[in-house]
């Protein structure tokens, strides 16, 4: 759940919140469609497309939600990075922008579970 810039929690789909991860964990670094493809989805047999779906719905949760939203740029047929427009915001109030603080507890949140499902694979073998 993330809330939105009035307080209201919204839902994020885990699709959006797997590329906002991923994403964030490379912010102002472009990461390449395939490297996306393949975390996003490891095991299933996917076309380019479905990524380009997913950054277009990630985009439009952020506009619709957020005044001043990160950016996500496009390096045509290369990758994606998100980015923070420098116009949009000082660096004091992205530190304390509620919108950073629950992105950071999602990062967090996700890599805990991404470590926890690494350590029990690793028992189990």
């Amino acid at each position: 759940m993330l809330k939105d810039a009035s307080g209201i929690e919204k839902r994020l789909e885990p699709r959006l919140s797997k590329l906002m991860f991923l994403l964030l964990n490379n912010l102002g670094k472009f990461v390449s469609r395939r490297e996306l493809i393949d975390e996003m989805w490891p095991d299933t047999v996917v076309t380019e497309q479905s990524l380009t779906r997913v950054v277009s719905d990630l985009r439009k949760f952020l506009r619709l939600n957020y005044p001043a939203p990160p950016v996500i740029e496009t390096a045509s047929k290369q990758g994606y990075r998100m980015s923070y427009s420098v116009l949009n915001v000082t660096p004091d109030s992205a530190v304390r922008s509620p919108f950073w603080k629950v992105l950071r507890l999602i990062g967090y949140g996700f890599g805990a579970l991404v470590l926890l499902v690494l350590v029990v694979r690793g028992l189990n073998y």
